[in-house]
């Protein structure tokens, strides 16, 4: 399957299959494990795999979201706010939202240096990609930037 510029693994490849399969039976108001290896018991597990993998593939992948933001220009320390925005950010990378705006205010631009100097180093966000907001949403107020691609990257 072809997608975009890079071939990538098709959605349903994405996801891990993973099936702990425990099947008991009920003899004697007790709990008798049931030998897994039985010819009866490995063909309706892998009917139940071939079913999870039907319903996986039904599912669509998750839609981007353009921009998402945060207000942390009233009343926030530097020291408060860093790991709001590390939170925020890991939040955004969840949901698929690949452009943030950080709402840091002008001020004496404290919290504005600072909020670009962590962005620069945070593992989620492109370092290309950090600027100004534009005019009519806050511009040297706040500040935006892109997460690397959902598609590709993996949050450990």
């Amino acid at each position: 399957m072809r997608i975009g510029k890079r071939d990538e693994l098709p959605f349903i490849d994405a996801y891990k299959l993973s099936l702990d399969v425990k099947i008991r039976q009920r003899a004697l108001r007790t709990d008798i494990a049931v030998d897994t290896l039985t010819p009866e018991v490995r063909a309706k597990t892998n009917k139940a795999i071939e079913a999870a993998k039907t319903a996986i593939a039904k599912l669509e992948p998750p839609t981007p979201v353009a921009v998402r933001e945060i207000n942390l220009h009233e009343n926030h320390t530097v020291e408060e706010a860093i790991p709001i925005i590390d939170g925020f950010l890991k939040e955004c990378y969840r949901d698929n939202v690949r452009r943030v705006r950080i709402i840091h205010g002008k001020g004496i631009g404290v919290l504005r240096q600072a909020v670009r100097e962590f962005l620069e180093t945070h593992k989620l966000v492109v370092l290309a990609s950090i600027s100004s907001a534009g005019k009519d949403h806050g511009g040297e107020g706040a500040t935006e930037a892109n997460l690397i691609d959902f598609t590709v990257n993996n949050l450990n």
